[in-house]
């Protein structure tokens, strides 16, 4: 005699390491399961979507027993359906995206161009007194001593000249900046083409489901 095992039980034995898990609801049950049934690589459009669709998939057969007697069995039946279908739907998830994108519908590059001209001059100078003193005795009477003292001059003269010294120098800088401006955002839509969107995304969900209902089965007792 054969022997299968409810999704269900599948969910509540992958929940076992997680903590209190008697005081989860069913959904987050199902989230913490996912990874652990969907051990496999899973080529999607959008790998953010990955985890939602396979909520939807374990929550649509979360009453319903497996199609085979082992769950490891199970699980390589699963990556098979996935390596030979995803192709397919992947290019209707592609065409629903480009159709429409709910962050944004348009891309604006700007380009930029900015100039600087600089011409600094630096002057500098300064003005100084020069004193020009003479002194003439023809009596001396000590020598050179006696007219650095002021003794015995005959004649003196002091005369003043200014003089003065300056310049100047220049720095030129010039500089170019080039840079880009990108912006992108949505514009012009309805919010009801963001509902249509959210419908083909859920046909696109539900053909996946439907697809794989050889995976499962029902037994009442």
């Amino acid at each position: 005699m054969g022997y299968t095992m409810r999704v269900q039980h599948i969910v509540e034995m992958f929940n076992c390491d997680t903590e209190h898990a008697g005081f989860l609801s069913v959904n987050k049950k199902i989230k913490n399961a996912c990874p652990k049934i969907f051990n496999f690589e899973i080529d999607i459009y959008d790998p953010d979507y990955l985890l939602p669709l396979e909520t939807k998939i374990i929550r649509h057969y979360y009453m319903r027993d497996i199609c085979c007697e082992t769950v490891g069995l199970w699980q390589l039946y699963l990556n098979q359906f996935f390596d030979e279908n995803m192709e397919k739907y992947n290019a209707l998830y592609k065409n629903i995206t480009d159709e429409f994108n709910p962050l944004g519908n348009y891309n604006l590059r700007r380009q930029h161009t900015l100039s600087k001209r600089g011409d600094v001059t630096h002057k500098f100078g300064h003005t100084s007194d020069v004193k020009n003193i003479n002194k003439f005795s023809q009596t001396p009477q000590n020598g050179l001593q006696d007219l650095m003292d002021d003794k015995y001059l005959t004649n003196a003269t002091v005369n003043t000249d200014k003089q003065t010294e300056g310049g100047s120098n220049s720095d030129i800088n010039n500089t170019d900046d080039n840079f880009d401006e990108y912006t992108s955002g949505l514009s012009g839509v309805l919010a009801g083409d963001a509902i249509e969107s959210a419908k083909k995304f859920e046909t696109v969900d539900k053909m996946i489901i439907t697809d794989m209902s050889d995976l499962f089965f029902g037994l009442w007792l």
